[in-house]
């Protein structure tokens, strides 16, 4: 067979994205613009937890140039309550959205993964709801000490946690963010039918190395869960590429910061800003490098169909176009360091 140098796929959705707010809203609208449909992440300065928020957060996301359709989260805190998730559902959001106390940026309003089951009332309006809940699994520290526990084990830890709600309601459909590790991926993989999983680009196609360089920590690498091995990303990729990969699905993580911050603070924030023109390349490049088949039917199912099928969205009408053209990532867009800066890609998205 010989080498592909044409992909035509159906218009992903890109179902984790931090829109923000403000200047950085307007950025991130504009990269986010090739996904036929996105997944706000709720999880602001000021977390998105009451029917008011939901509703001016539609309007703050409709009132920029937006040519994609969107889905509104809601931030499980200590003071949401099962009434108060049913008026936020009424003023027009869609799922529930899990950051554990401690987790990640703006995970301080989040409820500690080991109360969880206090809040399981939540969870259960949620499932009368129809609602999706999904969640950033890890655990930070250790209940029993207080000891922050490593960032590599911190995915791993938490499906004791994560097992517990699949156990609790068969009948919710419950998401898995961001996985980063082999622990993670088998145990979605070997999940009821209603349990769906996420993978990002950068967890596939960057490791621990890529947090060095030439030896010093780079901040633009920084993210939650923390970049593993390349062994996780192969196991990442080889899940992807499988003609069976129905429960998993895209999810960006687009997460910006300005480089301005993420350069000067001692503690900078975690996130990787990832839009799709960059992500999308780049996982079809990371499965040429390591000779997985570049199978159309299964990038589909990964970057639209399974989505469709998972958050009950219409069909996509329409396609993306990428080339196998050479180009170099710039080194910053509007004082913002984006994923795979300076470097190479193989592929281009020419029509979107």
């Amino acid at each position: 067979m010989g080498l592909i140098n044409l992909l035509r796929l159906r218009r992903p959705k890109g179902m984790h994205i931090h829109l923000r707010q403000d200047d950085l809203l307007k950025l991130v609208v504009m990269f986010s613009n090739i996904y036929g449909w996105v997944l706000d992440i709720g999880n602001l300065l000021i977390p998105i937890k009451s029917p008011e928020q939901v509703r001016r957060r539609r309007e703050e996301i409709e009132a920029n140039n937006i040519s994609f359709k969107f889905l509104l989260s809601v931030m499980l805190t200590e003071d949401m309550m099962p009434d108060l998730l049913e008026e936020c559902h009424e003023a027009g959001a869609d799922v529930l959205k899990y950051q554990p106390f401690g987790t990640t940026t703006n995970s301080q309003f989040g409820v500690r993964l080991e109360k969880l089951r206090e809040k399981y009332d939540v969870l259960e309006r949620a499932l009368e709801l129809r609602m999706i809940f999904t969640g950033h699994w890890e655990l930070p520290y250790n209940p029993l000490t207080g000891k922050d526990i490593p960032l590599p084990l911190r995915e791993e830890l938490s499906i004791p946690y994560l097992s517990d709600v699949i156990d609790y309601f068969p009948g919710l459909t419950i998401g898995v963010e961001h996985i980063s590790g082999r622990p993670m991926l088998q145990f979605v993989q070997q999940a009821p039918l209603n349990v769906f999983g996420g993978i990002t680009a950068h967890h596939m196609g960057c490791t621990r190395a890529d947090m060095r360089d030439q030896g010093s920590f780079n901040p633009h690498y920084s993210c939650r869960p923390v970049l593993k091995d390349f062994e996780d990303c192969l196991a990442l990729m080889t899940a992807v590429s499988a003609e069976d990969n129905d429960n998993l699905i895209f999810t960006p993580d687009c997460a910006p910061h300005l480089k301005e911050r993420k350069e000067t603070m001692s503690d900078p924030p975690v996130g990787i800003f990832a839009p799709g023109h960059i992500g999308i390349p780049l996982i079809i490049q990371g499965l040429e490098n390591v000779g997985l088949p570049i199978r159309e039917t299964a990038l589909n199912n990964f970057f639209s169909y399974n989505a469709e099928r998972i958050y009950s969205l219409p069909p996509a009408d329409d396609e993306i176009v990428l080339v196998r053209e050479p180009c170099i990532v710039p080194a910053e867009y509007n004082g913002i360091v984006p994923l795979w800066a300076g470097r190479q890609l193989n592929w281009q998205m020419k029509e979107y």
